[in-house]
């Protein structure tokens, strides 16, 4: 499907347009992760300098990055769980400001 909207423009602004009015697209899943991370930072459990929307595009990007692979190899995500705690304690600073990796 995503094939055929890139190639046709047309097609793909009238996919926009549809995206846009019900406030949907696919910047969702960084915008809702950015304002979860700004949250931790107000509540003092992440540091102020953290920069919330770049860990939320590394994170985000990881993870599509890895349902891309699956879906092409046909196969479900596996170690999920896993894979996912590893990026947090990559990019997140541990309480006290030190890298977790």
């Amino acid at each position: 499907m995503a094939a055929s909207i890139f190639s046709d423009t047309t097609l793909l602004e009238a996919h926009r347009a549809g995206m846009r009015e019900r406030g949907a697209g696919p910047r969702a899943p960084v915008t809702l992760l950015t304002a979860y991370l700004r949250s931790e930072k107000t509540s003092g459990r992440l540091p102020a300098s953290l920069d919330a929307d770049a860990i939320a595009r590394l994170l985000t990007g990881a993870v599509l990055l890895e349902a891309f692979l699956a879906n092409y190899d046909g196969r479900e995500p596996s170690g999920a769980p896993a894979m996912i705690t590893g990026l947090v304690e990559a990019v997140l600073p541990r309480s006290g400001g030190t890298p977790r990796a």
